[in-house]
């Protein structure tokens, strides 16, 4: 892998180009261009998913990812990198039991 490869699969995006890219056009998005403001037709309604619902989907995506020859091993590093962290937060959100509650159960 050469380094201009590996820098063109590593590029850090702001919110803002992740957003442009993913509502725009496929040829927009080729061209790195700003999708028109006035496009009524490429507004997406966003929905505030759960941290669990993510893990789904995240480990979803990874298995459709991992059953396609054309998916690149960085992309698959890339999203395994994303369900670790999710996975964590998801762990941080649970409570953890008491060791007694272990010896009352019966």
């Amino acid at each position: 892998m050469n380094e201009d490869s590996a820098l063109e699969c590593c590029e850090v995006l702001s919110d803002d180009d992740i957003v442009s890219r993913v509502t725009c056009s496929p040829e927009e998005t080729r061209n790195f261009e700003e999708c028109p403001a006035s496009d009524e037709e490429n507004l997406v309604t966003h929905q505030k998913l759960s941290l669990g619902d993510a893990l789904v989907h995240t480990d979803a995506l990874l298995n459709y990812l991992e059953q396609e020859d054309e998916s690149t091993p960085a992309e698959k590093i890339i999203l395994k990198n994303l369900r670790s962290i999710i996975r964590r937060r998801v762990n941080g959100k649970q409570k953890q039991t008491s060791i007694i509650s272990y010896f009352t159960k019966q």
